[in-house]
């Protein structure tokens, strides 16, 4: 499937929310509007693998993220550059550090509410040792992201 095809829903996406990331729209009844209802799944995996799109509560749901809207401003005026292609890796690096991190942090959240629970200092420990887990995967894309975009190991 075209790229340009990930770029037309996200820029419907961005017309339909005014650029509003905290308008929640439903992706999969956008999609179908556009004449796209076949490749529903495949666009919502690439847009959210990208960074584009967040969940929101609700079957089908969704809402633009700031990356989202920021591809929209470089598709209309992209200008090729030979660190293209390494740049936008790095970029999507950085936002999977970025959706790591999130993780972590949620992780983090509820080893906290299990310490505070009576009994929960199994749980508690079991979140911990998730939540560094996680916070290694962070560093490893920091790691990744920072190699490519300045070329140091």
């Amino acid at each position: 499937m075209p790229l340009d095809l990930y770029h037309q829903i996200l820029l419907k996406l961005h017309e339909t929310t005014g650029g509003n990331d905290k308008v929640v729209v439903n992706l999969v009844d956008l999609i179908k509007k556009e004449g796209y209802g076949g490749a529903v799944d495949d666009i919502y995996e690439f847009m959210s693998r990208e960074g584009w799109i967040a969940n929101a509560p609700g079957e089908g749901k969704v809402r633009i993220t700031n990356w989202g809207i920021d591809e929209v401003r470089r598709s209309g005026d992209a200008s090729p550059t030979g660190d293209t292609d390494a740049l936008q890796q790095a970029a999507r690096e950085a936002r999977r550090a970025a959706e790591q991190a999130r993780e972590f942090a949620d992780l983090f959240e509820q080893y906290a509410a299990s310490l505070a629970k009576p009994g929960g200092q199994e749980k508690a420990r079991k979140l911990r040792l998730s939540a560094l887990d996680k916070l290694r995967e962070v560093q490893e894309s920091v790691a990744a992201e920072d190699k490519r975009t300045t070329g140091r190991s």
